[in-house]
């Protein structure tokens, strides 16, 4: 079982505020909060280093992966991970 919060402040520990439920639960309740995702894909995230626009010239470079990987301060492991797919998938 989980401690699940009904006011969504992980640091709350309000009785009142807290509820138990298995992960399945919190799961539930996140997506019917609508708190699944949206705002931290790409550009939005916290620790986004590159932009949409970035990705695209990364995807679409003749540079080597290390070479891009310099260009925009990124390792060469994710410079491949852009390219393949692995990350930012939802940048045409």
């Amino acid at each position: 079982m989980n401690v699940c919060h009904s006011c969504d402040n992980p640091p709350c520990v309000n009785p009142s505020h807290l509820f138990l439920g298995t992960h399945a639960d919190n799961v539930a309740d996140r997506v019917r909060k609508d708190r699944s995702g949206g705002p931290h894909l790409g550009n939005e995230h916290h620790n986004a280093k590159v932009t949409s626009e970035q990705v695209q010239e990364i995807r679409e470079s003749d540079l080597t992966q290390k070479e891009l990987g310099r260009i925009y301060n990124l390792s060469q492991q994710t410079v491949s991970e852009i390219v393949r797919r692995k990350i930012w998938d939802h940048v045409e």
